[in-house]
């Protein structure tokens, strides 16, 4: 059992037990008790959002495919047509419209990715 005082480390992370609770070490560790030192819980992200992000993945291959890998990197004018992109996939779900006709993908898999375009953008 890990106390109040111990440390779990774990993928270059370390990480101390709330006072008021113990933690059980097993297969399952409840985040909830645990307090990050130094660095996020990049594997949450992965973890809870897997499907989501697969479906992201996806959204990214079929760009990929139609135009070049990573070619909105360097389009002109990328931060409009991204945001266009964006509002245009959002807008389309908003009325009923799930899935793009073009991609056949899921419209909230569009706006993530863009958002996530964008993201990526702003702190390049």
């Amino acid at each position: 059992m890990l106390t109040h005082g111990s440390a779990l480390e774990g993928v270059g992370m370390k990480y101390k037990v709330d006072e008021r609770d113990t933690l059980i070490a097993n297969t399952k560790v409840c985040y909830r008790h645990l307090k990050v030192q130094e660095k996020p819980l990049s594997g949450l992200v992965l973890g809870d959002f897997a499907n989501a992000l697969k479906k992201v993945a996806d959204v990214g291959t079929f760009g990929a495919i139609k135009h070049e890998p990573s070619g909105w990197k360097t389009m002109e004018d990328n931060k409009d047509k991204i945001y266009d992109k964006l509002w245009r996939h959002l807008l389309d779900y908003a009325s009923g419209q799930y899935y793009d006709v073009e991609s056949g993908q899921s419209q909230l898999a569009h706006v993530a990715w863009n958002v996530l375009a964008l993201l990526e953008l702003e702190h390049e």
